[in-house]
């Protein structure tokens, strides 16, 4: 994720640059910063499931009894599995129509990959906390 953060900073500069050298040489830098930052945030669905940064809703949890905590922390892990999973088949419901319709080409591909990577992604590392919290009995 460093190398696309690197790769968007890197358009970025070129961008403005090339824009006081020879203005309006090529747009397409701001496009492709465009599409890193795409990637990124996607991306980052999984990593941040993975180090537990989501937003949490502590406050919430702080008023109940520990055991009923673990349980609202599980019930709302459960919650957020469930939306990733919804997000993810419409993501994919729209990656195939724009397939069928035959208007996807190598840059809109790249573009319309990234949700469908990241959120199918961000699942199955949900899933992945959701069993270590549950089976494992690790600290959620």
């Amino acid at each position: 994720m460093l190398f696309l953060v690197i790769l968007m900073s890197f358009f970025i500069i070129l961008k403005v640059t090339l824009n006081i050298v020879k203005p309006g040489v090529w747009k397409g830098y701001e496009q492709a910063a465009a599409y890193c930052y795409v990637w990124i945030v996607f991306l980052s669905i999984g990593y941040t499931i993975r180090k537990k940064a989501l937003i949490a809703i502590d406050v919430f949890l702080k008023n109940y009894p520990k055991n009923m905590q673990r349980a609202m922390s599980i019930f709302s892990d459960i919650c957020f599995m469930l939306m990733l999973a919804v997000l993810s088949y419409y993501t994919f419901m729209i990656f195939i129509e724009i397939n069928k319709a035959n208007k996807l080409n190598l840059t809109t591909t790249i573009l319309y990959l990234a949700p469908l990577i990241g959120l199918v992604g961000g699942f199955i590392r949900s899933l992945q906390h959701i069993y270590s919290v549950v089976v494992l009995k690790n600290d959620g």
